[in-house]
């Protein structure tokens, strides 16, 4: 899957003002942030790191804080964090599961997939353990990142993973962060519901 360029206006509380991001950029290349106005500083290329503190500091108060705001924060930090996972070691989905999953599950989900285990050391591991679900691995557009080779091995939670990568395919990643950032529990409860339904009944 390739994605295209990134146009994001990002409106996040800033100390004691608003900044005004609009980031440009690729999968291949981090964005660049031309403009600010803000304490922020001057121009920079975003990381995966500061990308996912826009994300968290823009859900701490959710009072007044607009749902496109978090939500175009957490589509930046997927892409990024997408981007990074691409250059590590992803895996296909292993053959057996395939085989086991071929009925629950749409073949482009299944064939597209990849995975990969995050090294705890890398931007994206740290960025993992912070993540707000800790159900063992986060799914970034196509790509399953597991926190543990232990965890990869778990069928329910690989299960669990299809499922959000089957909601990005169906809702891009701009409508899968837009509602996960307004209220994650009706996809997260899907994810659930339907890993214990395959797992059951393979």
């Amino acid at each position: 899957m390739r994605l295209g360029t990134i146009f994001l206006a990002l409106l996040l509380a800033a100390g004691t003002g608003v900044a005004v991001l609009t980031y440009s950029g690729s999968d291949e290349q981090p964005p660049l942030v031309p403009k600010t106005r803000s304490t922020l500083g001057k121009a920079e290329h975003v990381t995966l790191e500061r990308a996912a503190d826009y994300w968290l500091a823009s859900g701490e108060d959710k009072k007044g804080q607009s749902v496109l705001g978090s939500g175009a924060a957490l589509a930046l930090a997927i892409r990024l964090g997408r981007a990074e996972a691409v250059r590590s070691d992803v895996k296909p989905v292993p053959p057996e599961l395939k085989r086991a999953f071929k009925k629950h599950y749409p073949d482009e989900v299944l064939d597209e997939t990849r995975w990969t285990v995050a090294n705890a050391d890398s931007r994206l591991g740290r960025v993992l353990a912070r993540w707000p679900v800790q159900e063992g691995a986060v799914t970034l557009g196509d790509i399953i990142v597991f926190k543990t080779r232990s965890a990869a091995k778990n069928r329910r939670l690989f299960a669990h993973e299809l499922v959000h990568v089957d909601q990005f395919r169906q809702l891009g990643i701009h409508g899968f962060a837009r509602r996960y950032a307004e209220n994650p529990d009706p996809i997260e409860r899907e994810a659930r519901t339907k890993a214990r339904r395959v797992v059951r009944r393979p």
